[in-house]
């Protein structure tokens, strides 16, 4: 039952509507200024913005929007590292 939740809350992320307008070039560029992730762990197809980053396990983990940190913030350690993964 929690992994089919795990699963369906993954393909609605995409549909939560990200405030993110930030270009999709150069984003590779932001991940290596301090950043483990090149694109938003929680809306994968949105580059990660400047400055809208949080700490993980003592990295920086870089995201599109602000709305993205609470989100990431309620999801288990085991979501979180998948999500990271699938961002790097």
């Amino acid at each position: 039952m929690h992994r089919r939740l795990f699963v369906l809350s993954l393909a609605l992320l995409p549909l939560a509507g990200c405030a993110s307008t930030a270009s999709k070039s150069g984003s590779q560029s932001r991940a290596s200024a301090g950043m483990v992730n090149s694109k938003c762990p929680m809306v994968p197809d949105h580059p990660i913005k400047p400055g809208v980053t949080t700490t993980y396990k003592g990295n920086t983990v870089g995201f599109c929007c602000n709305g993205c940190i609470p989100e990431w913030n309620s999801l288990s350690d085991a979501q979180r590292d998948a999500l990271l993964a699938k961002a790097k």
